[in-house]
């Protein structure tokens, strides 16, 4: 995304940095309303809702392109973080009530590893998905490198590489959707046969 702001849209690294913060700003507002309704209405369903808005934000973003204006850009990104905001909290606290109370410190270890990891590991390979079709794009590297390939081309594998990340967070949200369902058949059973 800065590559796209700076080197496509042409913002300088200041208004890079505050269309970005948006998510950030989100999250710290969102979070805990999301927090509050899944303790209401149970982890599974703000998750799930959380991730068809991740799906439905990042999907606009497959819709930027050389002339997308800041506040297009701004509507866009914050469906993403309203997603990320819904589903965050309802998440951890899924993971965290299925621990045991004596392996609580551990369970919270682990998940901040792995969201850590998850997310160093997911930049890397989308960059490198990313340089990879904007390379194929070219068919050569040029002396200033990828990012002073043509905007058209960029912005190409920007779509492309946001809709790999559509497809993956859609299968996410298939198997929530699917966790959700089983979970409300298996209290159906459980209110019937008491």
């Amino acid at each position: 995304m800065p590559f796209y702001l700076e080197n496509v849209v042409g913002y300088d690294t200041r208004q890079v940095g505050l269309l970005l913060a948006v998510v950030p700003i989100v999250l710290v507002i969102i979070s805990p309303i999301s927090g509050t309704l899944s303790d209401r209405f149970g982890t599974r369903l703000i998750s799930v809702i959380g991730l068809f808005l991740l799906v439905l934000g990042y999907a606009a973003l497959t819709t930027l392109g050389t002339n997308t204006s800041a506040a297009g850009f701004l509507l866009r990104f914050l469906l993403v973080g309203v997603g990320m905001a819904v589903f965050q909290s309802p998440n951890n606290s899924a993971i965290m009530g299925a621990a045991p109370r004596e392996r609580l410190g551990v369970a919270s270890g682990i998940l901040a590893i792995t969201r850590t990891l998850g997310q160093t590991t997911g930049i890397a390979l989308l960059g490198s998905i990313w340089a990879g079709l904007v390379l194929s794009a070219e068919n050569s590297l040029s002396p200033g490198g990828l990012t002073s390939a043509s905007p058209e081309v960029q912005v190409e594998a920007l779509q492309k590489t946001i809709t790999i990340i559509v497809f993956l967070i859609g299968f996410g949200l298939f198997l929530g959707v699917y966790a959700w369902q089983k979970e409300r058949k298996a209290k159906g059973y459980s209110h019937q046969s008491a």
